[in-house]
């Protein structure tokens, strides 16, 4: 049994303008995103990732309502490689448990489904694209937009890729791991930091602080 590639504590309601836009969306998700039906009317259908609790679910419902008029994509399309759609349209975000899977789909169906990567394709982190009911759907393999260090995998390799060092991990982390497994004294180096802290009160506290975190870090 094909496992779901899209978790979390999320349920969202796409429409459709027609029965055809329902069925062709209900077939995209299935096929996209590995979800099953969990039930299904004429009008309404609802999709979901299956997981069992403790683990979050995703549920994707997608009604049928003639009244709605679809999305107008045309310029987010159009500006698909120069405009940041993050930026210019509302999305719904999915956590995904493999986002090589899903990049891999429409890589191969670029050609009928829009889509961008982010920060790059050779290490995506978020993948949004254009589902057939001219949503904005997105997919990031981080837990939370603040998370520090993602999980990189690379789409031709498949396998994890360490994220790059700051300059600042690069000069410390050498001597941390080498003193941890050594007798000897690491060896101590005096920083000199030089600042304008300006004449304003408090100024000159505020240097220091910023200094002394930056060291620590």
């Amino acid at each position: 049994m094909t496992k779901p590639i899209v978790n979390g504590t999320s349920s969202v309601v796409l429409r459709a303008s027609t029965p055809e836009l329902l069925r062709s969306a209900v077939t995209f998700y299935q096929e996209f995103a590995h979800l099953t039906i969990k039930s299904e009317t004429k009008t309404n259908v609802i999709l979901s990732s299956g997981q069992k609790f403790p683990e979050n679910s995703t549920n994707i419902e997608i009604a049928l309502d003639e009244k709605y008029t679809q999305p107008d994509v045309t310029l987010l399309k159009q500006g698909q490689t120069s405009l940041d759609w993050r930026s210019i349209s509302s999305a719904v975000v999915f956590k995904a448990t493999s986002l090589v899977d899903l990049y891999a789909y429409v890589k191969a169906r670029e050609d009928v489904i829009s889509f961008q990567v982010y920060p790059s394709e050779l290490a995506p982190i978020e993948l949004y694209i254009i589902d057939p009911l001219n949503y904005i759907v997105g997919f990031t393999s981080v837990t939370h937009p603040l998370s520090r260090k993602p999980k990189i995998v690379s789409p031709k390799l498949d396998a994890p890729i360490s994220t790059p060092p700051s300059a600042a991990s690069e000069s410390t982390t050498p001597a941390l791991i080498e003193a941890s497994g050594s007798t000897a004294s690491p060896v101590k180096r005096n920083i000199a930091v030089l600042t304008s802290g300006g004449d304003s009160p408090g100024m000159n506290c505020n240097v220091r602080a910023v200094v002394r975190a930056a060291l620590y870090r």
